[in-house]
């Protein structure tokens, strides 16, 4: 068994039957997936939480949550 994503061995695969187009869609969709599980994360580490600096600091802000979220859901150039 593969240790490789399924999207990116039907990427794979794709590349050898000469469907290009398709192949670089499934890379791409599975690059945002991860920039957005990614994204995630940061949010559900960030949420309901004090950094204890002096003073104390919200994560949410530090990380700036917001910027990254609002970044990725702008719709991506093709």
């Amino acid at each position: 068994m593969s240790e490789k994503p399924e999207a990116l061995r039907l990427a794979d695969e794709l590349d050898w039957s000469a469907k290009f187009k398709a192949a670089k869609e499934l890379r791409r969709l599975y690059a945002d997936n991860k920039r957005l599980r990614e994204a995630l994360k940061l949010a559900l580490n960030s949420h309901g939480r004090m950094l204890m600096s002096d003073p104390p600091q919200d994560p949410w802000k530090v990380n700036r949550v917001d910027e990254v979220i609002r970044e990725l859901l702008q719709e991506p150039p093709r």
